[in-house]
Parts: structure tokens; sequence; C-alpha cells
């Protein structure tokens, strides 16, 4: 499945992953996702059916909001 991780200054970042129970499995068991060296909170996960791909979008925010 597709994920797209939104930055919070809104850039993306897309990748693919075999299983999404497994990546949502580890989101509820962490406290923050490391992007290029830099730590964030996740603020949202939502499931977005478009008309031209389904993606999961995951939220991210700074540690210090």
């Amino acid at each position: 499945m597709k994920i797209k991780w939104i930055l919070p200054d809104h850039i993306t970042r897309d990748m693919d992953v075999p299983s999404i129970s497994q990546l949502l499995f580890a989101l509820e068991v962490v406290d923050c996702v490391t992007v290029e060296a830099l730590s964030y909170k996740v603020a949202r996960k939502e499931f977005i059916l478009d008309k031209e791909q389904t993606y999961l979008a995951i939220t991210l925010q700074s540690q210090h909001d």
C-alpha cells in the first residue's frame, strides 16, 4: 500500500509498504517517527480514496508542538 508522509512544512515523502497492519501497529507502539534525522509525532492518520489512487496519509508534527 502507498503511504504519504506529510511533514510539518507540507513536504511529502511517498513510500510503499507490504503490510499496512504492521505499519499501523508500529505507529501505535512508538513515540516518534524520524525522517532525515529529525523526529516528529504522528498527528493524524487518514485513509484517502481518490479517483486516481488510494493511500494512507500520515501527518507528522514537530515534537515541540
